[in-house]
């Protein structure tokens, strides 16, 4: 009897090994690695409302400068849909908002368009996401060289 139960453990063991094999090669499957610049994208709906998780093309990070906490830790995530997210973590606080959208990506103007109809500009540089202002200008002054981000 006891011969019969190692028998059955050893065989659901060796199932169970083989199913969560196949998991992992379906999970590394699709998934792709990011690239240097991003390509020109239409957008194709959001992941977070389809239930989806599309693959990451490119993610930008660094920290921006604010002006009651030493910085907002900055990470913008563009997927290969034409969707983003982009999250915001205030230095030494404990506030952080993520919002998430479509882009657009004409020449070397990168378009975010949020949920709530927000609208971002960044300039695409080599490997740079570098802040504009709300008429696509680059930022200037003695902060502007804090405001790119950087590709992972």
């Amino acid at each position: 009897m006891k011969k019969m139960i190692w028998v059955v453990l050893v065989i659901l063991l060796a199932g169970g090994l083989v199913w969560f094999g196949t998991l992992d090669q379906e999970a590394q499957d699709g998934l792709l690695e990011p690239q240097a610049q991003p390509q020109q994208t239409q957008p194709a709906g959001n992941p977070q409302e389809t239930g989806e998780t599309a693959p990451i093309q490119v993610v930008y990070e660094g920290v921006l400068p604010a002006a009651d906490c030493p910085g907002i830790k900055t990470t913008l995530t563009l997927y290969t849909n034409g969707t983003f997210q982009l999250q915001e973590e205030y230095l030494e606080r404990d506030t952080s908002f993520t919002q998430t959208g479509t882009f657009t990506i004409q020449q070397d103007l990168l378009t975010l368009t949020t949920q709530d109809n927000d609208v971002r500009y960044f300039h695409m540089g080599e490997g740079t996401a570098s802040m504009l202002d709300a008429d696509k200008q680059p930022i200037t002054g003695d902060l502007a060289s804090y405001y790119i981000l950087r590709s992972k």
